[in-house]
């Protein structure tokens, strides 16, 4: 069912149908807490503050809902979903114009994506400090790290990815 909810929400944020994809968002949270699944809670939460901080505009509820998904990930020992929720309040911050906890974040999240060694967050992790770094004048790190998610993203077989870190070399 998690593949179904992301699926439909991402469809509709797809479309620019923030408040539909809202309630597909909400409706997972709720079925997530339901059936006691916290790992499908967690992604539900991370989908909805990001949603929240992109198209609604409401960078206040993104970190509220942000900080719950930590704090599920937290207590449950989840470390995907921590790692999410860090990289998710990296771009949080990043919208906010807090560098500090911009580059905090990411740090952290890629910190979880290496113990994890997932490609998918660590290609994401190191596309988000290729993002950070240049914003903190730091070139070199940045060049270092698109470099390294162009590496990941071809490894994965994600050319619109990859076409996108090339943007900062």
């Amino acid at each position: 069912r998690q593949a179904l909810y992301t699926g439909l929400g991402r469809a509709y944020e797809l479309c620019e149908k923030a408040e539909q994809a809202r309630a597909i968002y909400e409706e997972m949270v709720a079925y997530a807490r339901q059936i006691g699944a916290t790992g499908m809670e967690c992604v539900g939460l991370n989908r909805l503050a990001e949603l929240y901080n992109m198209a609604l505009l409401n960078s206040d509820k993104a970190f509220v809902l942000l900080e719950q998904a930590w704090a599920v990930a937290e207590r449950t020992g989840d470390r995907r979903g921590m790692a999410e929720a860090a990289l998710t309040l990296s771009g949080a911050a990043g919208h906010s114009f807090d560098t500090d906890n911009e580059l905090r974040y990411a740090q952290q999240a890629f910190a979880l994506a290496r113990e994890l060694e997932h490609p998918h967050l660590l290609a994401n992790c190191s596309r988000r400090l290729a993002y950070v770094y240049p914003g903190l004048r730091e070139w070199e790190l940045g060049e270092r790290y698109a470099l390294e998610a162009q590496q990941r993203f071809e490894a994965l077989g994600n050319s619109m990815l990859v076409n996108d870190v090339q943007r900062l070399l």
